[in-house]
Formats: C-alpha cells, sequence, structure tokens
C-alpha cells in the first residue's frame, strides 16, 4: 500500500531504464555544450565528463560554472578556453593542480583539494578561496581581491608569502598559527584580519 506521496512518487515515477536516460543525458548536454556561449550558470555533472572534448565548442558562460564535489583529480582540458562572467568553483574534489583553470572568472573557489601550488591562479578576483589544500605559501595567487580572502585549513602552510597586495574586504587566515606581524608589509586589506 502506498502510504505518502514521497512512497508514490519513487513508486510511480521510478527510472526503469538507466542505460537510455543515461543517453538521453548526454545527448541534451552535447546540445548544451556545442554552442559557443551559455546565458546564465552550468553545473558539471559527472557523466557530463563522458564527451569527447572535441565535441565541446563552448567558451563562454555568462554567470558561474560549478563543478564541485565530482571526484576530479584533474581539471577538463576544455575548461582552459572558457571565460567565466561569474564564480567559478571546484572545491571538493582531490585537484592538485589549477592545470586547465578557465582563462577569466569573476571568483574562484578551489577550497578542500590538495592544491600544493597556485601557479595558474588569476590575479584578479572578486572573491578567492584556497582554504583546505596542503598549501605551504601562497605565492602565485592573486594580487588583487575586491572582496574576501580564505585561507583557512592550509595546515601545511608554514608563511604567508604570496598573499594578495590588495584585499578589500577580509582576510580569514584564522587557525593557521599566524601573527599580524606575519602579514607582508606590502599587504594592504581594508576588512577584518582573522588570524
Amino acid at each position: 500500500m502506498i502510504t505518502s506521496i514521497k512512497v508514490y512518487k519513487e513508486t510511480i515515477f521510478k527510472p526503469h531504464n538507466l542505460a537510455g536516460r543515461k543517453n538521453e543525458l548526454l545527448d541534451q548536454a552535447r546540445v548544451i555544450l556545442s554552442k559557443p556561449s551559455i546565458e546564465g550558470s552550468l553545473t558539471i555533472e559527472s557523466w557530463m565528463l563522458e564527451l569527447d572534448e572535441s565535441e565541446i565548442l563552448l567558451e563562454e558562460i555568462e554567470n558561474s560554472l560549478n563543478c564541485s564535489n565530482l571526484g576530479l583529480k584533474k581539471l577538463p582540458k576544455w575548461f582552459k578556453k572558457l571565460r567565466i562572467g561569474g564564480y567559478f568553483k571546484c572545491n571538493f574534489n582531490e585537484l592538485t593542480s589549477l592545470e586547465n583553470l578557465p582563462q577569466s572568472m569573476y571568483a574562484l573557489n578551489c577550497s578542500w583539494n590538495k592544491l600544493t601550488s597556485l601557479n595558474g591562479c588569476p590575479k584578479n578576483l572578486y572573491n578567492f578561496d584556497c582554504s583546505g589544500n596542503q598549501l605551504t605559501n601562497l605565492i602565485d595567487g592573486p594580487i588583487n581581491v575586491i572582496n574576501h580572502y580564505w585561507c583557512t585549513h592550509n595546515l601545511k602552510m608554514t608563511s604567508l608569502h604570496g598573499l594578495a597586495k590588495n584585499i578589500g574586504g577580509n582576510l580569514h587566515a584564522n587557525g593557521l598559527g599566524f601573527k599580524l606581524s606575519d602579514i607582508p608589509k606590502t599587504t594592504i586589506i581594508k576588512g577584518e584580519i582573522l588570524i
């Protein structure tokens, strides 16, 4: 006996042809990613990464691109040609580098990966979050961050060397054992300093 709406939906709409459904989704992804631009945002699903890169003609995303929580060890090569008008979120993966990072973006969240370097990071960002990685310093990170900068939970960090020269909002470097005197003298922070 069906006792609730939830059970009803799961009983009536349970997908029986998963392989067919996946092919249908891949076909939809081909249509979306074969256009040169997307108005709005794009969230990458794991099955989308199965597409052949030669089928992907996308170069511009008006708003944000999200590829979080996919277990990525490396960003797909086709990301490298993208221009993103909003946020790029690649957090909660297993990235060891920022190789294939999109050409441009408004803000970057690369937190909770396995990064040991910020090489390839854009130099000008609105927000930047590199928390929860294996960084020992902030060399090659952004130079100008209009709003907030997060670098917490980098437990191997021994220096704030490479910190952005201009931070318009707050610096979140708490829990790393640093003092105010550890902030490079060349850095200007307009918001709160949380260390």
